[in-house]
């Protein structure tokens, strides 16, 4: 996955967990899952511990038999509920530009998960599973977009001069890496 944002490239590798396969268990999807990455870090504390405990609940549900599913993906729903008001909050305070759109995304996904939970709550487990599958996948986009655009806004009403510093270091050493090559 890469991203670029203005004069600064940057990207992101994402590792792989690997576990053995156990019986019971969708090991394709569990192999699937991103790790959090340091690379992955916008360089605001608050978002980042957010964002590093929500791999951390995307590993724990997708390994999870699917006697316990439900009870996850519902506690799961709940925590993004109290995240997204928690950064929508932050959102209001910095008078983000892109609150509306940024929250209409929240709204979206939030919405896509709700009419899953019957669903679930029906025992069509594997339902839930590909939601998840999907949050996973859509949790990445919107991070690389527009959760780096609501951490360059933090900084800037910070009173920092341009991009996160880890995505300034990140983006300087892979200058110089390009420039080594050429």
């Amino acid at each position: 996955m890469r991203m670029e944002y203005s004069r600064y490239r940057t990207s992101i590798q994402l590792p792989v967990i690997s576990i053995p396969q156990w019986p019971a268990m969708n090991v394709e999807l569990i192999m699937s899952i991103p790790v959090w990455s340091s690379q992955m870090e916008l360089g605001i504390p608050d978002l980042d511990s957010a964002h590093k405990a929500f791999f951390a609940e995307l590993a724990h549900i997708t390994a999870a038999p699917d006697d316990q599913f439900g009870a996850l993906f519902f506690l799961l729903i709940a925590k993004l509920e109290r995240d997204f008001e928690e950064e929508e909050e932050l959102m209001e305070r910095i008078d983000f530009p892109a609150l509306n759109s940024h929250r209409e995304q929240h709204a979206r996904i939030l919405s896509g998960l709700h009419h899953v939970v019957p669903h679930v709550m029906n025992g069509e487990i594997e339902s839930g599973r590909q939601a998840i599958e999907l949050l996973q996948e859509w949790f990445l986009f919107h991070l690389t977009t527009m959760d780096l655009a609501l951490a360059v806004a933090v900084d800037l009403d910070n009173g920092a001069d341009g991009l996160p510093e880890s995505i300034v270091a990140q983006a300087t050493q892979e200058h110089v890496q390009d420039q080594s090559r050429n």
